[in-house]
């Protein structure tokens, strides 16, 4: 009898064992995740500064040449002030920045006596202005405690219809992840896209409007295709899905052999 309550006591801790390791495994599969994500988005905030920057530069000024320059110098700073700062993780600080640049521009915009030369340039500043601020704000969600998870009371609050208009149906189609993946690999023009899905240009069409529709894709100032904060949230949790799928079912079968 002692020896059957040993090999009990013994069983019992070989299971909580093997349930603190694949926790551990969980957790560090989180973290790369994340780390990863927070990477994908870092590089594209960099792609989004430089495009500013060009942007910026090929602005075509009314006024003096020398007040040219130190507009377009003082627009630049404000510009690498929050991308480093996000650069730095310091996400909270680059939020507050470029809203205080994007409300700066906002209220020249409306008010009577400020240049009309000034308001044609911060017209066309303004959509890149917001793009990097939904990419920053994508960036502060990530680097939140949180990432993907979700709580047991956040499920119950889900809104069904909802989620299946603005996630499902949208991707709903192969084709249109086949694009979404094509255009994270690089292929961000029309043309390419036209090549990496063989499809024809009016059901490419077809596809990218419905993507663009829910802002699961969106264009840089350079008019290339880039997919969005919001669908690369979806293509992650997808992915991890069916990684968290696989290794239940891995982890199931080890289990069993055991």
């Amino acid at each position: 009898m002692r020896h059957v309550k040993e090999i009990e006591e013994l069983t019992e801790r070989i299971k909580l064992i093997r349930e603190d390791i694949n926790k551990n495994f969980l957790d560090i599969r989180q973290a790369i995740s994340k780390a990863l994500t927070l990477n994908y988005l870092l590089i594209i905030s960099k792609h989004l500064l430089e495009e500013m920057e060009t942007l910026i530069d090929s602005l075509e000024c009314g006024r003096a040449r020398v007040k040219e320059i130190n507009c377009k110098e003082m627009f630049k700073t404000k510009v690498r002030d929050y991308t480093t700062e996000v650069g730095a993780s310091y996400i909270d600080r680059a939020i507050s920045d470029i809203g205080k640049f994007s409300n700066f521009a906002d209220q020249r915009l409306t008010d009577p006596y400020y240049p009309e030369d000034c308001k044609k340039c911060l017209k066309q500043l303004k959509p890149a202005l917001s793009l990097q601020k939904r990419m920053i704000e994508s960036i502060s969600i990530l680097e939140s405690n949180h990432g993907l998870r979700i709580d047991v009371s956040d499920i119950r609050n889900l809104d069904e219809r909802r989620i299946f208009q603005e996630v499902i149906r949208p991707v709903s189609h192969i084709q249109r992840l086949k694009i979404m993946k094509s255009i994270l690999e690089g292929k961000c023009r029309f043309s390419e896209l036209v090549d990496a899905s063989k499809l024809q240009s009016g059901h490419l069409i077809y596809h990218l409007r419905i993507l663009e529709k829910h802002d699961l894709i969106i264009h840089d100032t350079a008019k290339n295709y880039i997919v969005s904060p919001k669908g690369y949230w979806i293509l992650a949790a997808l992915k991890q899905t069916i990684e968290e799928t696989k290794n239940q079912n891995d982890t199931s079968l080890t289990l069993s052999a055991n």
